[in-house]
């Protein structure tokens, strides 16, 4: 990950290996990041974009078999664990057409699976690190979206008017039991309303 983070970087940023922190290579660089304010707007929408990649074929059809991310795939945990971390902060409409898209059959897509093998603390993995197809069973879009925590998104979900509220995943859980063991109020009040 960190190769990869280097090599799309084009050289202006560097790796402190002893704590992981990553900065830029000149400060003179820096000093302009700082002084110019917008030149990441929305940064946060930007890299919830990333749910772009996650609508790819390669990503969305993957092998029933898959339980690690293959090594053509090398953002698929990330951005399935951590895209909706970053579009709580900032949901734009570009991300409001892609989510949808990409919960819309989410208990078969690969980055449902990476989510709950590496977000859910091993609910679903069957054996020692492994995780299944089976797994992620009715692990709906809107499961999904409550896990995630996004609001803005669960509410453009519930006036699709597709989802069914007492839809439960493999485990027996449905949507208001996630938003409540992920400690998200506001959406089990949205859900129980």
């Amino acid at each position: 990950m960190i190769e990869t983070l280097l090599g799309c970087s084009l050289g202006l940023v560097t790796v402190d290996e002893s704590s992981y922190t990553v900065r830029l290579v000149r400060y003179t660089l820096q000093e302009y990041r700082s002084n110019t304010r917008d030149l990441f707007h929305s940064p946060h929408s930007a890299i919830a974009q990333t749910l772009t990649y996650l609508n790819f074929r390669l990503i969305r059809d993957p092998s029933p078999t898959l339980n690690r991310p293959p090594p053509a795939t090398p953002l698929l945990e990330y951005v399935s664990c951590y895209w909706g971390a970053h579009a709580r902060r900032e949901v734009t409409e570009s991300v409001n057409t892609l989510a949808p898209r990409l919960l819309d059959g989410f208990d078969k897509h690969a980055s449902s699976r990476m989510l709950l093998f590496l977000g859910g603390g091993g609910l679903y993995t069957t054996g020692i690190g492994r995780i299944t197809q089976r797994s992620t069973w009715g692990f709906t879009g809107l499961h999904g979206a409550v896990y995630l925590g996004i609001t803005e998104i669960l509410v453009s979900l519930l006036k699709m008017k597709k989802w069914d509220l007492g839809a439960t995943d493999v485990g027996g859980n449905t949507a208001i039991w996630w938003a409540a063991r992920r400690g998200h109020g506001a959406i089990v009040m949205i859900l129980l309303e």
